[in-house]
């Protein structure tokens, strides 16, 4: 089956989990990103400005080894910025959304107690899918490789 896990990540967490998906899968990854760093204290405001921002950003060109409408499964792994998903996540769905014709999937990462449910309601209109499996996972001081797994386990590696 051909799955592709599209990510972004400022930290490092979000590609961590995204790999722990690769790992047990075997399904491609692909970095989206606008190019900019978002590193360290100052990546961190110039993230948090970014997040607020209305304006979707520009981003770089991106490459999967197939066309994006010949995937039977696509994760969109992001993380949460200032309370809302990260805007690259946003960009994708609104480059490629007439284009996900298998099933979608969101693997959202944050570092607070909250599910951001609300928000990952709002990416399914976005992409008008009816019903997606989903998962919200607290990466800070958290071992979140249970969680992972057993999303993979039952979503990506079990026939529907």
């Amino acid at each position: 089956m051909k799955t592709l896990c599209v990510y972004s990540t400022r930290s490092g967490l979000t590609e961590k989990a995204v790999q722990r998906i690769a790992e047990k899968c075997g399904c491609e990854t692909m970095l989206i990103t606008d190019g900019k760093d978002y590193s360290g204290i100052f990546g961190y405001f110039k993230a948090a400005v970014r997040g607020l921002s209305k304006k979707l950003p520009v981003l770089k060109p991106y490459k999967s080894s197939l066309p994006i409408e010949q995937y039977e499964k696509i994760i969109i792994a992001a993380p949460v910025w200032c309370e809302d998903i990260c805007p690259f996540a946003k960009t994708f769905l609104k480059e490629n959304k007439d284009k996900l014709k298998g099933e979608v999937y969101f693997v959202i990462t944050h570092m607070s107690d909250l599910t951001y449910e609300e928000k990952i309601i709002k990416l399914k209109n976005q992409i008008a899918k009816s019903d997606f499996p989903h998962l919200s996972v607290k990466t800070h001081n958290n071992d979140y490789t249970d969680e992972l797994d057993l999303f993979v386990n039952k979503n990506l590696l079990s026939e529907k």
